[in-house]
């Protein structure tokens, strides 16, 4: 059962990450977009990868992670790569925050953000990632 639990935090985190990873470069794209046609194009493409991808894969891996704390709370509550884990899932649920809501607000045309702001944001969701897989992966064999 807990392998199954994890397989669906795993795809769930693919989701949440692939999905915010790929509607932050598109938001790039729409904020240096000049064609109204294409800005509505790309707003709508931008909206399915946040509502259809990342939204769901994050609500799928916390769940998962919750259910996977639970069986085995004292465990992971007291190990350190956890803990560290923990801070940086918290960091990026506040990116995925500030991108969902920034996101909606372009779309609309009541927010303008250059480019290099959704590439900065783009680059801190990588980096978050990057930080959560160095916590569980070789942090887990090495912090105790």
């Amino acid at each position: 059962m807990v392998m199954w639990v994890l397989l669906f935090h795993i795809i769930g985190l693919v989701f949440w990450i692939g999905g915010l990873l790929v509607a932050t470069s598109l938001l790039g794209q729409h904020a240096e977009e000049a064609f109204p046609e294409a800005r509505a194009a790309l707003g709508h493409a931008e909206m399915r990868m946040l509502n259809g991808m990342a939204n769901p894969g994050a609500l799928i891996t916390l769940i998962t992670g919750a259910l996977l704390v639970a069986g085995r709370a004292s465990f992971y509550l007291h190990a350190t790569w956890f803990q560290a884990k923990l801070i940086l899932v918290f960091c990026l649920l506040i990116l995925h925050g500030i991108a969902y809501i920034r996101a909606r607000r372009l779309v609309s045309g009541r927010w303008r953000m250059p480019r290099k702001s959704w590439m900065i944001l783009h680059g801190a969701i990588s980096l978050v990632f990057f930080g959560i897989l160095i916590c569980v992966l070789p942090g887990r064999l090495y912090w105790r």
